[in-house]
Protein backbone atom coordinates (compact mmCIF):
# COMPACT_ATOMS: atom_id res chain seq x y z
CA UNK A 1 0.00 0.00 0.00
CA UNK A 2 2.83 2.40 -0.80
CA UNK A 3 0.38 4.42 -2.93
CA UNK A 4 -1.57 5.34 0.20
CA UNK A 5 1.51 6.71 1.91
CA UNK A 6 2.56 8.56 -1.25
CA UNK A 7 -0.90 10.11 -1.52
CA UNK A 8 -0.75 11.20 2.10
CA UNK A 9 2.63 12.85 1.64
CA UNK A 10 1.32 14.65 -1.44
CA UNK A 11 -1.65 15.86 0.58
CA UNK A 12 0.75 17.53 2.99
CA UNK A 13 1.69 20.03 0.29
CA UNK A 14 -1.76 20.53 -1.26
CA UNK A 15 -4.16 20.45 1.71
CA UNK A 16 -4.22 22.25 5.06
CA UNK A 17 -6.37 22.15 8.18
CA UNK A 18 -9.77 20.54 7.87
CA UNK A 19 -9.22 19.77 4.18
CA UNK A 20 -6.15 17.76 5.09
CA UNK A 21 -8.14 15.81 7.69
CA UNK A 22 -11.00 15.26 5.24
CA UNK A 23 -8.57 13.89 2.68
CA UNK A 24 -7.09 11.58 5.28
CA UNK A 25 -10.52 10.22 6.23
CA UNK A 26 -11.41 9.72 2.58
CA UNK A 27 -8.16 7.84 2.05
CA UNK A 28 -8.84 5.60 5.05
CA UNK A 29 -12.33 4.75 3.81
CA UNK A 30 -11.09 4.13 0.31
CA UNK A 31 -8.37 1.70 1.34
CA UNK A 32 -9.51 0.51 4.77
CA UNK A 33 -9.74 -3.17 3.92
CA UNK A 34 -6.28 -3.28 2.37
CA UNK A 35 -4.38 -1.22 4.95
CA UNK A 36 -2.20 -2.85 7.56
CA UNK A 37 -2.02 -1.25 10.97
CA UNK A 38 1.20 0.68 10.45
CA UNK A 39 0.02 2.30 7.20
CA UNK A 40 -3.34 3.11 8.79
CA UNK A 41 -1.59 4.73 11.76
CA UNK A 42 0.82 6.59 9.49
CA UNK A 43 -2.08 8.10 7.56
CA UNK A 44 -3.77 9.11 10.80
CA UNK A 45 -0.62 10.82 12.05
CA UNK A 46 0.02 12.61 8.78
CA UNK A 47 -3.58 13.83 8.52
CA UNK A 48 -3.95 14.72 12.21
CA UNK A 49 -6.75 12.17 12.70
CA UNK A 50 -6.21 11.74 16.42
CA UNK A 51 -9.53 10.06 17.21
CA UNK A 52 -8.97 7.41 14.57
CA UNK A 53 -5.35 6.99 15.66
CA UNK A 54 -6.15 6.55 19.34
CA UNK A 55 -9.10 4.27 18.57
CA UNK A 56 -7.01 1.94 16.40
CA UNK A 57 -4.20 1.77 18.97
CA UNK A 58 -6.62 0.84 21.75
CA UNK A 59 -8.31 -1.73 19.51
CA UNK A 60 -4.91 -3.33 18.96
CA UNK A 61 -4.19 -3.36 22.72
CA UNK A 62 -1.47 -0.73 22.29
CA UNK A 63 -2.84 1.29 25.17
CA UNK A 64 0.39 2.99 26.23
CA UNK A 65 0.88 4.30 22.70
CA UNK A 66 -2.72 5.48 22.58
CA UNK A 67 -2.31 7.42 25.83
CA UNK A 68 0.97 8.91 24.63
CA UNK A 69 -0.68 10.09 21.42
CA UNK A 70 -3.59 11.59 23.35
CA UNK A 71 -1.21 13.39 25.70
CA UNK A 72 0.17 15.34 22.73
CA UNK A 73 -3.26 16.68 21.77
CA UNK A 74 -4.42 20.26 22.30
CA UNK A 75 -6.44 21.16 25.38
CA UNK A 76 -9.75 21.00 23.50
CA UNK A 77 -8.95 17.80 21.63
CA UNK A 78 -7.67 16.06 24.75
CA UNK A 79 -11.10 16.31 26.36
CA UNK A 80 -12.64 14.67 23.29
CA UNK A 81 -10.00 11.93 23.28
CA UNK A 82 -10.46 11.31 27.00
CA UNK A 83 -14.19 10.79 26.44
CA UNK A 84 -13.34 8.39 23.60
CA UNK A 85 -10.91 6.50 25.83
CA UNK A 86 -13.59 6.12 28.50
CA UNK A 87 -15.98 4.68 25.92
CA UNK A 88 -13.25 2.18 24.96
CA UNK A 89 -12.81 0.99 28.53
CA UNK A 90 -9.74 3.08 29.37
CA UNK A 91 -11.25 5.11 32.21
CA UNK A 92 -8.19 5.16 34.46
CA UNK A 93 -5.83 6.29 31.71
CA UNK A 94 -8.27 8.93 30.48
CA UNK A 95 -8.70 10.45 33.93
CA UNK A 96 -4.95 10.45 34.52
CA UNK A 97 -4.43 12.41 31.29
CA UNK A 98 -6.97 15.04 32.31
CA UNK A 99 -5.61 15.37 35.85
CA UNK A 100 -2.02 15.73 34.62
CA UNK A 101 -2.81 18.35 31.97
CA UNK A 102 -2.47 21.99 32.94
CA UNK A 103 -4.88 23.64 30.49
CA UNK A 104 -4.50 27.18 29.24
CA UNK A 105 -6.19 29.92 31.28
CA UNK A 106 -9.91 29.96 30.66
CA UNK A 107 -10.16 26.22 30.04
CA UNK A 108 -9.72 24.98 33.61
CA UNK A 109 -13.48 24.89 34.15
CA UNK A 110 -14.07 22.37 31.36
CA UNK A 111 -11.43 20.07 32.82
CA UNK A 112 -12.87 20.30 36.33
CA UNK A 113 -16.37 19.66 34.98
CA UNK A 114 -15.16 16.60 33.03
CA UNK A 115 -13.49 15.14 36.12
CA UNK A 116 -16.53 15.93 38.28
CA UNK A 117 -18.82 14.12 35.86
CA UNK A 118 -16.50 11.11 35.86
CA UNK A 119 -16.44 11.06 39.68
CA UNK A 120 -20.23 11.10 39.78
CA UNK A 121 -20.45 8.32 37.20
CA UNK A 122 -18.23 6.03 39.23
CA UNK A 123 -20.07 6.94 42.45
CA UNK A 124 -17.18 8.75 44.15
CA UNK A 125 -19.19 11.47 45.89
CA UNK A 126 -16.24 12.76 47.92
CA UNK A 127 -14.19 13.42 44.80
CA UNK A 128 -17.23 14.85 43.01
CA UNK A 129 -17.75 17.28 45.90
CA UNK A 130 -14.11 18.37 45.91
CA UNK A 131 -14.21 18.98 42.16
CA UNK A 132 -17.56 20.79 42.33
CA UNK A 133 -16.19 23.02 45.07
CA UNK A 134 -13.09 23.78 42.98
CA UNK A 135 -15.32 24.62 40.01
CA UNK A 136 -17.51 26.81 42.22
CA UNK A 137 -14.45 28.68 43.50
CA UNK A 138 -13.36 29.24 39.92
CA UNK A 139 -16.79 30.37 38.71
CA UNK A 140 -19.10 31.31 41.59
CA UNK A 141 -22.79 31.00 40.69
CA UNK A 142 -26.08 29.99 42.25
CA UNK A 143 -26.13 26.79 40.19
CA UNK A 144 -22.62 25.96 41.38
CA UNK A 145 -23.61 26.57 45.00
CA UNK A 146 -26.67 24.35 44.62
CA UNK A 147 -24.52 21.57 43.21
CA UNK A 148 -22.01 21.76 46.06
CA UNK A 149 -24.87 21.83 48.56
CA UNK A 150 -26.57 18.75 47.08
CA UNK A 151 -23.35 16.71 47.07
CA UNK A 152 -22.41 17.80 50.58
CA UNK A 153 -25.89 17.06 51.96
CA UNK A 154 -25.73 13.56 50.45
CA UNK A 155 -22.59 12.97 52.53
CA UNK A 156 -23.77 14.72 55.72
CA UNK A 157 -21.13 17.41 55.33
CA UNK A 158 -23.18 20.46 54.50
CA UNK A 159 -23.50 22.13 57.89
CA UNK A 160 -19.79 22.85 58.29
CA UNK A 161 -19.11 23.38 54.60
CA UNK A 162 -21.95 25.87 54.21
CA UNK A 163 -20.47 28.10 56.89
CA UNK A 164 -17.08 28.08 55.16
CA UNK A 165 -18.59 28.76 51.74
CA UNK A 166 -20.69 31.70 52.95
CA UNK A 167 -17.76 33.21 54.85
CA UNK A 168 -15.56 32.92 51.79
CA UNK A 169 -18.12 34.56 49.53
CA UNK A 170 -18.56 37.38 52.03
CA UNK A 171 -14.79 37.96 52.21
CA UNK A 172 -14.73 38.07 48.40
CA UNK A 173 -17.57 40.64 48.47
CA UNK A 174 -19.85 38.36 46.44
CA UNK A 175 -22.86 40.07 47.98
CA UNK A 176 -25.13 39.82 44.94
CA UNK A 177 -24.58 36.05 44.85
CA UNK A 178 -25.10 35.83 48.60
CA UNK A 179 -28.45 37.57 48.10
CA UNK A 180 -29.47 34.97 45.49
CA UNK A 181 -28.35 32.14 47.76
CA UNK A 182 -30.26 33.46 50.76
CA UNK A 183 -33.43 33.82 48.70
CA UNK A 184 -32.95 30.29 47.31
CA UNK A 185 -32.74 29.00 50.86
CA UNK A 186 -35.72 31.04 52.04
CA UNK A 187 -33.66 33.10 54.48
CA UNK A 188 -35.17 36.57 54.00
CA UNK A 189 -33.23 38.36 56.80
CA UNK A 190 -29.93 37.09 55.38
CA UNK A 191 -31.00 38.11 51.87
CA UNK A 192 -31.83 41.64 53.06
CA UNK A 193 -28.49 41.93 54.86
CA UNK A 194 -26.60 40.85 51.74
CA UNK A 195 -28.67 43.16 49.56
CA UNK A 196 -27.81 46.08 51.83
CA UNK A 197 -24.13 45.38 51.17
CA UNK A 198 -24.80 45.32 47.43
CA UNK A 199 -26.46 48.74 47.68
CA UNK A 200 -23.62 50.00 49.83
CA UNK A 201 -21.07 48.89 47.24
CA UNK A 202 -23.01 50.63 44.46
CA UNK A 203 -23.22 53.82 46.51
CA UNK A 204 -19.48 53.74 47.25
CA UNK A 205 -18.64 53.20 43.60
CA UNK A 206 -20.95 56.04 42.58
CA UNK A 207 -19.27 58.39 45.05
CA UNK A 208 -15.82 57.51 43.66
CA UNK A 209 -17.02 58.18 40.10
CA UNK A 210 -18.44 61.56 41.11
CA UNK A 211 -15.18 62.53 42.84
CA UNK A 212 -13.15 61.63 39.77
CA UNK A 213 -15.53 63.64 37.56
CA UNK A 214 -15.30 66.68 39.83
CA UNK A 215 -11.48 66.53 39.96
CA UNK A 216 -10.29 65.19 36.59
CA UNK A 217 -6.62 64.30 36.31
CA UNK A 218 -4.63 66.88 34.46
Amino acid sequence: MSWARDAMYEANTTHTGWRHEAFGRFLLRLASEGLNDEVFLAICREAGLQRELVGRLVARSRTDEALAEAARASDVTLLELATLLVSLGQEEGAERLIRERKPAPGREGRYLAWLRDRAQQRGDLADALALSDALFRLRPSLAGYQEVRALAQAQGRWENLQRDVLQRLDSEKQHALLTEIALDEGDVPRALAALAKVKGAFAANGARVRRRSAHPTR
